[in-house]
């Protein structure tokens, strides 16, 4: 699920102002999980087997914002 909140403001005819937020849950996201291993001999050459299987068993979260402004001088736009 995601969630985000926002703001702008024009301060001024010259300058305005961003404001953003942000979350994100993440569910059931894809992993490898491992399994036993084990020493065989069959196929030749003898080798050590390190079995892993798929899984969706990882959680993530992720937050944050960002700010950002513009300013017009003199007719130059100038991203803050």
């Amino acid at each position: 699920m995601d969630y985000e909140l926002g703001y702008r403001n024009q301060v001024s005819r010259r300058m305005s102002v961003d404001v953003t937020t942000f979350l994100s849950n993440y569910a059931d996201l894809r992993t490898t999980e491992p399994g036993a291993s084990f020493f065989t001999f069959n196929p030749a050459p003898p080798h050590l087997v390190l079995p892993e299987t798929w899984g969706n068993l990882a959680r993530a979260r992720n937050l944050g914002a960002e700010l950002s402004g513009t300013c017009v001088s003199a007719g130059a736009k100038i991203p803050i």
